[in-house]
This record gives C-alpha cells, structure tokens and sequence, in this order.
C-alpha cells in the first residue's frame, strides 16, 4: 500500500516538473531571459544585499557573467528533479532488476528534454541546442542514481530491520 501511494505521489510530482518544463520552455525568448534575471537577482539578494545598490551598468556586467551558467544550471536541477521522480515512479516494482528500472527512467527523460528542445525551437526567439538535451540528461541521471542509491540503502535497512524480528 505504501508503495502504491509513493508510485502515485511520484507520477504526480513528475508530471508536475514535466508541465513547469512546458511551460518554461514556451517563453518567447526576452521572458525567459526575464524570468532568469527576476531569479537571479531574488538568489543574489539574499547572499549580498549590496546587489541592490548596484547601478544597472554593473548589473547588466554581472548578468552578463552569471546568466548563461544559471541557466545551464537550472537545466541540470530541473531534469535531475524529473529524474528523481521518474526512478521514484517505477522503482517500487521490484522486477525488472534495478539497472533496468534505471535506464527506463533515464529514457523517459531523454525524451522528454528532445521533446522540450524541438519545443523551444518553436518559441519566439529561442532555439533547439544539443547542448543542453546533454545538460538535461545529465541531470536526470544524477538525480536518478541518486535516488537509487537512497532507496537501495533504506530497502536494505528495512530488510536488515525485519530479519531481526
């Protein structure tokens, strides 16, 4: 039963990531770059509060030197977030083995980061990058091996638990 709602709340959180992704990616281009630097300044805000008091020069300097990497970035945490959730989704059926269950999961995100890159190329100003249905994918792998390795070490606990009773 416990598995059956962890399946279900996986599905749903998955989906959730999937249409944040969506609709991410149909941003014309100047408010997805909008977007990110609305981000950006909330992010840096917190860490160095003299941000504020920076001229639109020296933060349009700064932009220019953080922007292109927190993007990559938000690429790589949002797919390894999808593929947390896509390995939490089918990992509790306990066949196929979990290298199988691995790279299924890692397929659906495969696809799922060509699909949002053919996507993007249809939305003002953007453009379909190679580059980053590897970022995507590189994420979801993390996030999927992670997730595996956790839920390995906490199956074997329980087991260990239940042998002793």
């Amino acid at each position: 039963m416990k598995q059956k709602i962890i399946r279900i709340a996986s599905v749903i959180m998955l989906l959730a990531v999937m249409t944040a992704v969506f609709f991410f990616s149909a941003e014309p281009a100047d408010r997805s770059q909008e977007t990110s630097d609305g981000f950006i300044f909330k992010v840096v805000s917190v860490f160095y509060p003299k941000v504020k008091t920076m001229t639109e020069k020296q933060w349009n300097d700064f932009l220019e030197k953080v922007s292109n990497p927190v993007r990559k970035l938000a690429h790589f945490s949002i797919y390894g977030l999808m593929g947390v959730f896509s390995i939490l989704s089918i990992i509790s059926y306990r066949h196929p083995k979990y290298g199988i269950r691995c790279i299924f999961a890692w397929l659906v995100c495969i696809l799922y980061a060509v699909s949002d890159e053919i996507h993007q190329f249809f939305s003002a100003g953007r453009s379909c990058e190679f580059r980053d249905m590897l970022i995507d994918s590189s994420g979801a792998l993390l996030g999927i091996v992670v997730m595996t390795g956790i839920c390995i070490i906490v199956r074997k606990r329980v087991e260990k638990r239940e042998n002793r009773r």
